[in-house]
């Protein structure tokens, strides 16, 4: 549970608490948007969290960290095409330099030829030696 400022911040970002706390006078804190996603990913709340990477992502388009972690968000909400474009914005953002990213992008690939069974198939022509 949230004490002390974190809590207010949350509440009068997220709920119909009272505006004009901290965070809502102050846009330009990036990190706090995303601390606050963290901890809204941790209480199982996807569409708070990604609400709030979201305004992350309006302070700094290019922020590398937020779009991974949006990324994440995506795919765990099952929204996977809109996480394969959020991956390469990530990785676009560091000229292909983030390798979280580009891990990321791999693992999308991988899973999504296990759930269309392509990857099976893939196996089975596979040939060791």
């Amino acid at each position: 549970m949230l004490t002390g400022d974190a809590e207010l911040e949350m509440r009068g970002r997220c709920s119909a608490g009272p505006k004009g706390t901290k965070l809502t006078r102050m846009e330009d804190y990036q990190d706090a948007y995303q601390r606050l996603a963290a901890i809204a990913k941790s209480r199982n709340n996807i569409q708070l969290s990604i609400e709030l990477i979201g305004d992350a992502i309006k302070v700094n388009e290019k922020c590398p960290d937020a779009l991974s972690m949006l990324g994440a968000l995506e795919l765990k909400n099952d929204d996977w095409l809109t996480a394969k474009e959020t991956f390469r914005a990530a990785r676009e953002a560091t000229d292909g330099k983030d390798s979280y990213s580009a891990l990321s992008l791999g693992n999308w690939n991988y899973f999504a030829a296990a759930r269309s069974g392509l990857l099976g198939k893939l196996y089975r022509n596979w040939k060791l030696f």
